[in-house]
């Protein structure tokens, strides 16, 4: 019982570290510079030397999986963004940080 205990204790979410985004932007893309991409993906050295990197840095256990599963959130949320403002006649307010397309633009959007 207290190994569940102690082990979830040394877990890291993302959401408790404010600065982890950054942090993990730049350190993938270092490792994609040094090692190169496989498919869409970083390559395995790239993730190891990821796990290692954090679990250091936020004396933690974190996984390829998580690290992974980030990347995948963080790659839809950034193909999602680009779509939208490469769409002829965006409605992007940049002074609130939204778009402001009508109801029925969106209903298309969502088609």
């Amino acid at each position: 019982m207290e190994k569940k205990e102690e082990e979830k204790s040394n877990k890291i979410t993302f959401r408790k570290v404010p600065e982890f985004r950054g942090l993990f932007i730049d350190q993938c893309l270092a490792q994609a510079t040094e090692y190169g991409f496989s498919g869409t993906s970083l390559k395995k050295t790239s993730w190891g030397n990821l796990c290692k990197f954090f679990s250091e840095k936020y004396d933690c256990t974190i996984t390829q999986k998580k690290l992974r599963n980030h990347w995948d959130y963080l790659r839809n949320q950034y193909v999602t963004w680009s779509r939208l403002l490469a769409r002829t006649g965006h409605g992007y307010n940049v002074e609130t940080n939204t778009f402001d397309w009508s109801e029925e633009k969106w209903i298309e959007l969502d088609k």
